[in-house]
């Protein structure tokens, strides 16, 4: 009780330094030791708090962004499991009905992620009656692996266009939601992440060699500078 006591005024601490910029990331979050569910309430308070204007302030905030963020992501990932599914549901549920709130334009594309990966009866279901409701407790494997998956793709591409989206200027927000539409709603299930991998952080990413070359990884959740480690 007292380790999450501490670990919650560590994220309130983080949250209220940003000021009108990014949101720092607590250390409970990114590094050492970690709790699922102290990791996604982080990552679901973190990525909601970052103002729409941020991208735009001088400054390399927004790597320290990018750095927390993928580290959050990557655990989450790898701890998606029949027993985790109902609360990454609810922190995914959160950073989407945030966003559609938030940022309108990211809305556009981003409500088309749940739908292409099965997930809006999902999310219908757990704001009907609460995470209880979505458990996969009882699925068979084959089931099970299919929702599984389906939350895991949706999870990447949700990360990989939010995080985009919110380290680029204005500027450059309309090409890539311009892209970003045409890769969510056009290309194939098993090769939408892969896709949007190479948009959001090969070609849009901030600081990436936009039109050179791509530098692929084995999981969408990857970044493209090696900021996160292979999958296997």
């Amino acid at each position: 009780m007292i380790l999450q006591r501490s670990r919650q005024r560590e994220l309130q601490a983080a949250l209220k330094s940003a000021g009108g910029g990014y949101p720092e990331w607590p250390e409970a979050a990114t590094t050492g030791r970690r709790e699922l569910s102290t990791v996604l309430k982080s990552f679901a308070h973190v990525v909601t708090a970052v103002p729409v204007e941020a991208a735009s302030e001088a400054g390399c905030q927004w790597e320290a962004f990018l750095d927390g963020g993928f580290e959050a992501h990557k655990f989450i990932h790898r701890s998606i499991s029949r027993q985790s599914y109902p609360e990454v549901v609810q922190c995914l549920h959160i950073v989407l009905l945030h966003s559609r709130e938030a940022y309108p334009d990211l809305w556009a594309v981003l409500k088309f992620v749940p739908k292409k990966n099965g997930l809006s009866p999902v999310l219908a279901l757990l704001a009907r009656e609460g995470a209880d409701a979505v458990s996969v407790a009882t699925l068979p494997p084959r089931a099970l692996r299919r929702r599984l998956d389906d939350l895991q793709r949706a999870l990447e591409q949700s990360w990989a266009l939010i995080s985009c989206y919110l380290t680029q200027p204005q500027s450059v927000r309309e090409d890539l939601l311009w892209a970003a539409r045409t890769v969510t709603e056009k290309v194939q299930t098993d090769q939408r992440s892969r896709a949007l991998e190479l948009l959001c952080i090969g070609i849009y990413g901030r600081g990436a060699a936009a039109g050179s070359k791509y530098r692929h990884s084995t999981g969408a959740h990857a970044l493209a500078r090696g900021r996160a480690t292979r999958r296997t």
